[in-house]
């Protein structure tokens, strides 16, 4: 993630109505009542057709996070996607669900969130550290409600655990997702994790 926009893709964005000429003094009056709010002109860089926020001024969870879960192949990769993964607290700019223009990198950054959640989840599951491995699941399932795979990691901890009606009720939770959505059923794996429980 760049942190860069092209101006005439706001000015598009904000004012699709507007003539080209008014559109654009409509944008000038934004960014100057901006940098005013903000306190400093500093804070929004503009150069050529590009504005974006001066990193060195402003601290962006979301490029924090798109920074932390790039390449991680040093020895320290797990705590790197342990502050990661902590960052992220729900989709980009719900407010802005509906517009085209904010979906594309809400979706790359929920996709790169699920991709790590479910390697640190399974990570802390092999180390019997059950209860923080089960706390991640649960955000994978609300971040991502048709993954099968952090249910049945989700059933697995409260089978460690010896709670067995809480992952029973995981599962059914699963079922009834699936045979609302896709009208299938739990995979194999996953069922027989369920047998286990039931056991």
């Amino acid at each position: 993630m760049g942190g860069h926009a092209r101006d005439y893709h706001l000015i598009d964005a904000l004012w699709p109505n507007e003539e080209a000429d008014a559109a654009r003094s409509s944008y000038g009056v934004a960014l100057f009542r901006l940098r005013s709010l903000l306190g400093s002109h500093d804070v929004l860089e503009t150069k050529g057709w590009s504005i974006s926020l001066n990193s060195n001024l402003v601290w962006i969870d979301a490029v924090a996070f798109d920074h932390l879960t790039g390449a991680n192949d040093g020895a320290e990769e797990t705590d790197t996607i342990r502050k990661a993964v902590d960052l992220y607290w729900g989709n980009l700019l719900p407010e802005d669900n509906d517009e085209p223009w904010s979906m594309p990198l809400r979706e790359r950054l929920r996709g790169k969130f699920v991709h790590h959640l479910g390697r640190l989840s399974k990570t802390l599951e092999d180390d019997e550290q059950w209860e923080r491995a089960g706390a991640l699941y649960l955000r994978g399932i609300d971040a991502d409600p048709l993954s099968e795979t952090f249910y049945r990691g989700l059933m697995r901890c409260h089978l460690a655990h010896g709670q067995c009606a809480e992952g029973v009720g995981v599962y059914r939770r699963l079922s009834q997702v699936l045979s609302g959505t896709s009208g299938l059923k739990p995979s194999a794996e996953t069922e027989a994790v369920h047998q286990l429980l039931l056991g």
